[in-house]
């Protein structure tokens, strides 16, 4: 089964706890922790009920990231630092 790449997640400093959004989504998917609203990814279905009454706008559309893709993106990143300091080390030889 192929995971959705949106997600919805909840801006904590916005949310009320009002409890509106856990009513109107039909998975089940939201539950108040620590007194706030939080949506699993994994039993949302994305029909974006919650979006749409949640009077406070805590509720917004978010990218899921895979961890592959989080390995790869650090990958590029450590080569692309790795050539950064080269360059630094040749000009600081040059000196």
């Amino acid at each position: 089964m192929q995971q959705e790449r949106v997600v919805f997640k909840v801006n904590k400093d916005l949310c009320s706890a009002c409890g509106l959004c856990i009513r109107e989504c039909p998975q089940g998917a939201i539950a108040l922790i620590w007194g706030k609203a939080d949506i699993d990814p994994d039993c949302c279905n994305g029909c974006q009920r919650c979006l749409d009454f949640c009077p406070q706008g805590a509720i917004f559309e978010s990218e899921r990231v895979f961890p592959a893709e989080l390995v790869t993106t650090i990958d590029g990143l450590k080569k692309q630092a790795e050539g950064i300091v080269a360059r630094i080390e040749k000009l600081v030889a040059g000196v």
